[in-house]
């Protein structure tokens, strides 16, 4: 008799409660006989996430699952490295379950994507797609090139725990407590690898580091670069760097050489970076330093500056 087998990949990086979660909803609304969770190596669409190692989001998703008697964690992306193409695991499970049907469990963002992924019409006909959404996010239709003749994807609306890693990460970069977010077994051992250690202890000094990046963006040609001090205020950071590139391209090389020169001088990236793609408004966020790199057009058009009015200016040491 068939049994039906689901496939949950990611980073993994960390494992949390809503992972467990989406898992444990899939499973009941479906009935899987098992999942096998994936962690990926590196995934094809997130190349630029700093990646913990593969050692400890193997160990951190296996802590994770643990009392999930229906997981099964593998480790068969780790071990072949390199960049981890669904097609290729969905072809390796095919063959160790050839009678079984097959469930590919994927979020509501990478769904809107899923047109995007190598052969992705050729996993589609190996497996049964469901797609899972956050509480209170609509459904996204899937871009129209998904073939029509192929069974529709099962939907499956989550309740309760709604976390995203990147919020994750920067939480336990700016030392906020995430113990309601983490497996109990996850968080200890994150404490005791000091896998996300706080962002303050390797930047140090926040004032030093706003002049750095001030000063990579003068190097670069950027226009009307401002700083802000925002200690003192009720403000989520301490420090607000703006800056103007002349052109979209301009704005993304900005940005990119402001992450280049901290990376190499500080040896960290950014928690997150936002708007990369587009180059209107790139964000990087260092927990208590925003750096703000606009295509000035767009920088006139929001005029960010009147958020932070009142507040005092940084005096920049620009060469």
């Amino acid at each position: 008799m068939s049994k039906k087998i689901g496939l949950f990949g990611g980073t993994f990086n960390p494992p949390h409660l809503g992972h467990v979660n989406s898992v444990q909803q899939v499973v009941g609304n479906l009935g899987l006989d098992k999942v096998i969770v994936m962690p990926t190596f590196k995934s094809p669409h997130r190349q630029n996430e700093e990646m913990i190692s593969a050692v400890h989001r193997f160990e951190m998703t296996r802590r994770a699952f643990a009392e999930l008697s229906i997981v099964e964690v593998s480790d068969f992306e780790l071990k072949k490295e390199g960049i981890s193409y669904t097609i290729e695991t969905i072809e390796h499970l095919r063959k160790q379950y050839p009678s079984d049907q097959l469930y590919l469990i994927v979020g509501m963002d990478q769904f809107s994507n899923f047109h995007l992924w190598k052969d992705y019409k050729e996993i589609l006909s190996h497996c049964q797609l469901v797609v899972t959404s956050r509480p209170g996010v609509a459904f996204i239709p899937a871009n129209e090139q998904l073939p029509n003749n192929l069974q529709k994807p099962y939907i499956i609306s989550l309740e309760d725990t709604d976390i995203s890693s990147t919020e994750l990460r920067r939480s336990l970069a700016i030392g906020e407590d995430v113990g309601s977010l983490l497996n109990k077994d996850v968080k200890n051992y994150i404490e005791q690898e000091k896998l996300y250690p706080p962002i303050k202890d390797i930047l140090k000094n926040y004032e030093v580091l706003t002049q750095f990046c001030a000063q990579v963006l003068c190097d670069g040609k950027a226009v009307n670069i401002i700083a802000k001090d925002l200690r003192g205020e009720d403000k989520p950071m301490e420090f607000a760097l703006i800056a103007s590139g002349t052109s979209r391209k301009h704005a993304m090389a900005l940005a990119e050489q402001v992450a280049r020169q901290v990376k190499k001088e500080y040896k960290t990236n950014p928690l997150n970076i936002d708007g990369q793609v587009e180059g209107q408004w790139i964000v990087l966020d260092y927990g208590s330093l925003m750096v703000h790199v606009f295509y000035d057009f767009t920088r006139q058009e929001y005029q960010l500056e009147k958020l932070w009015g009142d507040s005092k200016d940084l005096e920049l040491h620009l060469k």
